[in-house]
């Protein structure tokens, strides 16, 4: 008796130790940054605006995984005030959601927070929405989605202003990869947010020191 016990006792550690092996795996996959080949030095080079992840369940009070909503907030109200001069500015306005098959370990262990099709996965209704360049990833980096960074390539944008969140994720994914490929990256620091100030702050420094120009709204408005 106590035998058999012992082997569904160990039966149970080795399942959970799969199932966690499988949840890290799946994991760093996810969180990895992509290299790719080095933009071509336009002619005519262009400028984007991208707008990460801001999605209601992370960006609404009653969503299930709300990151910052002082944070989001604030983000909203800036991207819109760029939305709004985007022409002007001569952004190409782009719109990133990050959305997981129903049936994926990410999507099962978050309890399907960025369930693709859901509901609460969708961008928040605050945001402008002026066209259909909308881009969805089902990684931490938005280069993962090779129609995005063909439509990059395509358009000869070589600039990007950054928005959204998470700044320590996918914002930070997405910056690692803008800038392998030789992009010239614009963090807009009160249009990104995080879990606090101080975390943000950090970000914001480790961004700059890796290359990345750091703005204000008001300055690429003004």
């Amino acid at each position: 008796m106590k035998k058999k016990i012992l082997i569904i006792v160990l039966s149970i550690i080795a399942v959970i130790a799969i199932l966690f092996g499988v949840v890290f795996i799946e994991f760093l996959h996810m969180a990895r940054v992509s290299k790719g080949d080095k933009i071509s030095n336009y002619s005519n080079p262009k400028k984007a605006l991208l707008i990460i992840d801001l999605q209601r369940n992370i960006t609404e009070k009653n969503g299930k995984m709300t990151l910052n909503i002082k944070q989001s907030d604030q983000s909203i109200i800036n991207v819109n005030k760029i939305i709004d001069q985007s022409i002007q500015l001569g952004l190409d306005v782009i719109y990133i959601t990050n959305q997981w098959g129903k049936n994926s370990i990410i999507n099962l262990v978050t309890m399907g927070v960025l369930e693709a099709g859901s509901e609460m996965a969708k961008m928040d209704p605050r945001i402008k929405n002026i066209n259909n360049n909308h881009f969805i990833k089902n990684t931490m980096d938005a280069f993962i989605n090779k129609d995005f960074e063909n439509y990059l390539i395509d358009n000869e944008i070589n600039q990007l202003y950054i928005t959204g969140l998470d700044a320590s994720a996918c914002v930070d994914r997405t910056v690692k990869a803008a800038l392998n490929r030789g992009y010239k990256v614009n963090i807009v620091r009160d249009a990104i947010a995080t879990k606090n100030e101080e975390k943000r702050t950090k970000k914001v420094n480790e961004f700059k020191i890796l290359g990345a120009e750091i703005i204000e709204t008001a300055d690429l408005i003004k």
